[in-house]
């Protein structure tokens, strides 16, 4: 429960993108009306979060992978013997930046019932890397993009966040 600058007593509660609010106090109905107004601009944290999940997705290149908890393997030695003439000096997973850069969000979308966002990498060789590749194309398993505890953790703040703002502009 929280206690806003009415007396309200309101519970907030965030499940997939779904709001339940819950009030004992009937003499806020202006406030609850602006505040169920106000709940449906969930475009704001769907972004951050999505932002925060393509800053984890390009950390996790520098980071060789640890940053999803899957440390890439080293190449085989066949492979780097055949890669080496065309990048030097490059290393593994860096040597284009095509992968690291093509991460991208898609929405956005709200509705007052759901709101969504997609973050992904469009390119072929990502959807390879991170399933292990498939029967006619070996490529080993680079996990790209994945959500962790500590990202969902992460992502809970910024809606808890934003959803404190929300409340503290509908009750002034």
């Amino acid at each position: 429960m929280r206690e806003s600058s009415l007396g309200l007593q309101i519970l907030i509660s965030l499940e997939v993108n779904m709001f339940t609010i819950t009030y004992d106090d009937s003499k806020a109905q202006i406030a609850l009306k602006n505040l169920d107004i106000n709940m449906e601009m969930t475009a704001e944290p769907l972004a951050d979060s999505a932002e925060y999940m393509e800053q984890q997705a390009r950390a996790n290149f520098g980071a060789g992978g640890r940053v999803m908890s899957e440390g890439w393997q080293k190449l085989a030695d066949s492979t780097i013997k055949r890669k080496a003439p065309r990048w030097p000096s490059a290393p593994m997973m860096v040597r284009t930046g095509k992968l690291k850069n093509a991460c991208r969000t898609l929405g956005p979308r709200v509705s007052k019932k759901e709101g969504i966002v997609e973050v992904d990498n469009p390119l072929r060789y990502a959807e390879l890397h991170q399933q292990n590749g498939f029967d006619l194309v070996r490529m080993p398993r680079r996990v790209l993009l994945k959500i962790m505890k500590a990202h969902a953790v992460e992502i809970r703040k910024i809606f808890d966040m934003w959803i404190e703002r929300v409340v503290n502009i509908s009750f002034r």
